[in-house]
């Protein structure tokens, strides 16, 4: 479960302003293995199944002012393994969603998926960077037919 407040201090257009927005998550995995492929300690095609996995992620956000901009939830398959310290993890799949309905927009499914690169440099403390491509096949006002990307990079920190 996740909670992600963002403030934002600059006007997005006439139709939202500054202020604090949320977005709201959840995610269930299941892995079909141990999760513990190391290729860089011998593991081999035969361990794959080890890092196979399967997630399913809803995500829910609203405006400053209130107002539901819309959901997605991701059922995606994915495979995870390790060279030495460094984590990659591979997911893909169907995105459903729905849009608020200030939008106009009617429900779709958008196809997509994830890299994912994870480095521990401390004890508690792990560098990530992921590129989540998602394609969507229907264009609509605000929306259209083609890639979207989002890139992020960050550390994460446990206590």
């Amino acid at each position: 479960m996740a909670w992600m407040p963002y403030y934002v201090t600059g006007d997005e257009g006439e139709d939202f302003g500054t202020g604090l927005k949320n977005e709201v998550g959840a995610q269930v995995i299941y892995a079909f293995g141990d999760g513990d492929v190391n290729f860089a300690l011998g593991d081999g095609l035969e361990d794959m199944v080890d890092g196979i996995f399967v997630s399913v992620e809803n995500r829910t956000g609203w405006e400053s002012d209130g107002t539901f901009i819309g959901n997605y939830t991701d059922p995606w398959l994915g495979f995870g393994f390790n060279v030495d310290l460094l984590n990659i993890t591979l997911s893909g799949g169907p995105r459903f969603y729905t849009p608020g309905s200030y939008s106009g927009l009617s429900q779709r499914t958008d196809w997509g998926g994830e890299i994912e690169l994870e480095y521990p440099v401390a004890e508690n403390v792990v560098l990530f960077a992921h590129w989540e491509p998602v394609y969507s096949t229907e264009g609509g006002n605000g929306w259209g037919v083609g890639f979207q990307h989002h890139v992020g990079t960050g550390l994460t920190l446990s206590f």
